[in-house]
């Protein structure tokens, strides 16, 4: 578990858990929130709800269980680790077990990614993460101990793959240097644009070049595409339905089930529009502000 001091020193350094962010394998963050937490234009999120919570409480479980399973001795180094060379660059790791070989520890609830026991297979957001790692603490090997859902226990162990550490040094270092510039990396997606200018929207217009104007003619094909097999779905459904009558399950010709029609049980729902006029002071208190956004709409040809 770092504290808040260390935290605080990362933002000196690419770290570990920047890395799939950089190349683009963060689900959760993107390029251009990190630049601007390592470049003090955005104060660095404080991420504390119960997934994390629950892996710093059971990494020391973690790294136990990899203990007893494996035989090996994992010794804690808590410092932050700088590479040798790339003084940028630099990691904390879970525990090293020699100088040639060190611990990661993971704990998640979904085995998306996860390779079977005696597989070498994780996300590749992780993999990103043991690279790095690796190339800071000129390891060869890093075991990767992961616990699914509480219960399932999987170790894996990847040796030093150098063709993708140029990669990753390659992409870091380049970020960094944007970073010591205070020059933001081009937005590569809509995330990355609101990152940076948030969901404020100028009320202008801007004329789509001939690329973007191909894009744009081929998104209103597909709306259209979309919208002709939602009427062929929907007709196919209702002959289906004209067939079954009074059956709730409809078998194929091989006798297997390939589709229901059942009654639903009657439910009930919270009338919010008769509430607020009848309690409107009280419905006031309970509406809850939502977070900003920007709405993407396309003006398709007339019919659509």
């Amino acid at each position: 578990m770092l504290t808040q001091n260390q935290l605080k020193e990362r933002l000196k350094y690419v770290c570990g858990s920047d890395c799939a962010t950089i190349l683009g394998l963060n689900p959760y963050s993107n390029v251009v929130k990190l630049w601007q937490e390592k470049t003090g234009h955005r104060a660095q999120e404080e991420i504390s709800n119960k997934y994390v919570k629950s892996g710093n409480f059971l990494e020391s479980a973690v790294r136990a269980w990899f203990e007893a399973e494996t035989g090996l001795k994992v010794t804690l180094e808590p410092n932050l680790i700088v590479h040798p060379i790339h003084k940028w660059m630099a990691g904390n790791i879970d525990g090293r077990i020699n100088k040639d070989e060190i611990l990661e520890i993971k704990t998640t609830s979904c085995e998306k990614g996860w390779g079977k026991q005696g597989e070498n297979k994780i996300p590749d957001n992780y993999l990103c993460q043991i690279t790095h790692y690796m190339a800071v603490t000129c390891a060869k090997v890093c075991h990767v101990a992961v616990l699914i859902r509480g219960i399932d226990f999987r170790t894996y162990r990847f040796e030093r793959n150098i063709e993708l550490e140029d990669i990753v040094i390659a992409k870091e270092q380049a970020f960094f240097e944007m970073v010591q510039k205070n020059e933001c990396p081009e937005p590569a997606s809509s995330a990355e644009i609101i990152s940076f200018h948030g969901y404020h929207s100028d009320a202008s217009s801007i004329v789509a070049d001939a690329k973007t104007q191909e894009y744009l003619d081929k998104l209103v094909d597909i709306n259209k595409s979309i919208k002709e097999l939602e009427q062929k779905k929907f007709a196919c459904q209702e002959l289906l339905k004209l067939f079954m009558c009074k059956n709730d399950t409809l078998l194929d010709q091989s006798g297997k089930i390939a589709g229901t029609w059942k009654s639903c049980a009657q439910s009930q729902r919270f009338d919010s529009a008769s509430f607020k006029e009848a309690n409107e002071k009280e419905y006031l208190k309970y509406l809850k502000t939502c977070s900003p956004s920007r709405r993407f709409i396309i003006k398709t040809t007339e019919g659509l």
